[in-house]
């Protein structure tokens, strides 16, 4: 009787890339959350909160995350349409509209604060964006 073998290839540089990338982005998601405990007391007596109510903010954060984090990975990756990906987009920019707004409306920020975060977020993206095809070319042309 014959044991059934493995082979493995060794994964390519693109692939290697992108699970880099995931990699990094998931253990700063960690590395961020194990800074806040310690920033706990600073937060505590600035906003007048228990640990209690700190260590349920940071749960719901987790759990809203786990629910929407996959679901919203599996539509970004399916979304072909361009009319899916215009709505996708536009949903995007209410939401941040509306959090900008709210931060503005509650005296949290000035709206030079909000203004401000837009327009550096507003960079990172064409960044991003750009980067993106310069890499996307770089790839065709190979």
């Amino acid at each position: 009787m014959t044991t059934p073998q493995l082979t493995l290839s060794a994964p390519r540089g693109a692939e290697t890339r992108v699970i880099a990338s995931v990699s990094a982005a998931h253990f700063i998601s960690h590395f961020y959350f194990l800074v806040l405990p310690p920033l706990f007391v600073f937060v505590r007596d600035e906003y007048g909160l228990n640990y209690t109510e700190l260590a349920l903010a940071i749960t719901v954060f987790n759990i809203v995350s786990a629910i929407f984090q996959t679901p919203a990975g599996l539509l970004a990756d399916r979304a072909r349409s361009l009319w899916l990906r215009v709505v996708i987009w536009a949903i995007a920019a209410l939401v941040i509209l509306a959090i900008g707004t709210s931060r503005v409306y509650l005296g949290v920020h000035y709206p030079s604060d909000v203004l401000a975060g837009y327009l550096v977020g507003t960079i990172w993206t064409a960044t991003m964006v750009a980067l993106d095809r310069v890499r996307q070319r770089r790839q065709n042309r190979s």
